[in-house]
């Protein structure tokens, strides 16, 4: 809580990052291969359409198809955390 001399400032917390930092090289190449990014604050909780202006995440899919051939279309919400959990165990990358 502030003091009688300050104004009040909201808590602010970051999204936990304990999963989506299991993937360190396979997180860096996901970002400039596939988002196009130098790099990314990415979270547990981040998800593909938090990220790109596309209305859907159909070309994201393709090209991560393309990449690492998996299939991520069916992870929820296009949750980034998730579709690196099935990249790695599809294809052993970490």
């Amino acid at each position: 809580m502030g003091t009688s001399d300050s104004p009040e400032k909201p808590d602010f917390e970051f999204a936990s990052q304990e999963k989506i930092s299991r993937f360190g090289e396979l997180q860096d190449d996901f970002v400039h291969e596939i988002l196009g990014l130098p790099w990314a604050y990415l979270t547990d909780e981040s998800c593909l359409g938090d990220i790109t202006l596309s209305e859907t995440n159909e070309l994201l899919y393709a090209k991560i198809r393309e990449r690492y051939g998996v299939d991520v279309s069916d992870v929820r919400d296009g949750n980034i955390a998730g579709i690196l959990a099935k990249i790695q165990l599809a294809t052993g990358r970490s």
